[in-house]
């Protein structure tokens, strides 16, 4: 749900016309730090949220819920590894 929240805040932002990339720059490391702490301190989830949002017109994009997709169906596999989440998470 949370995931979901993310992405739904991040992308509402884009109804705004005009403001919506100036609240990215504000909501930009709020959503950054809250992924960090829901995919247990991974910094590459961390980063691309980050530039997701900051980035223009990519707020499209539903990385929270891309990335609990690969968490909770795929937590073995290759991109689980990269973004250091799943089986690969901290410890």
């Amino acid at each position: 749900f949370q995931c979901l929240l993310i992405d739904f805040i991040g992308t509402a932002s884009e109804l705004v016309p005009f403001t919506g990339e100036l609240s990215d720059l504000i909501w930009a490391p709020i959503a950054s730090l809250w992924l960090r702490t829901l995919f247990y301190g991974s910094n590459t989830v961390f980063l691309l949220e980050l530039t997701e949002e900051i980035l223009p017109f990519t707020d499209i994009i539903p990385l929270a819920t891309c990335c609990w997709v690969v968490e909770t169906y795929y937590a073995k596999g290759d991109v689980a590894k990269v973004l250091g989440i799943g089986d690969f998470k901290k410890q």
